[in-house]
């Protein structure tokens, strides 16, 4: 085989990769008295996934279970904004939004 075919063999073996999704919409499952819920949701098996409350600055990262799933209890009111996003290796994933509701 020529350098020509070499090269051309060598360049489709590097096909581009999916992006990241973000994690899927998580729900809340609970209110709690001291001012913070509880998002359960899914992301990609053992990824770190990162909550931030937009309306107080703050956030956590917790990482998923071999399964996916993935728990957080975070700051948040009605009305409030949180971003969610999840890491894998070192690829991130665009973010989710989310908007607080009523329950």
């Amino acid at each position: 085989m020529g350098m020509a075919g070499v090269l051309f063999t060598l360049a489709g073996c590097a096909s581009p990769t999916l992006p990241l999704p973000p994690p899927e919409r998580p729900e809340i499952s609970t209110f709690h008295d001291d001012g913070t819920i509880t998002l359960k949701g899914s992301a990609l098996p053992e990824a770190l996934v990162y909550g931030f409350n937009q309306n107080l600055e703050e956030g956590l990262i917790v990482k998923a279970s071999p399964g996916g799933g993935y728990e957080m209890r975070i700051r948040a009111e009605v009305g409030h904004d949180i971003s969610l996003w999840q890491e894998l290796s070192t690829e991130r994933s665009p973010s989710l939004l989310i908007r607080v509701r009523k329950p």
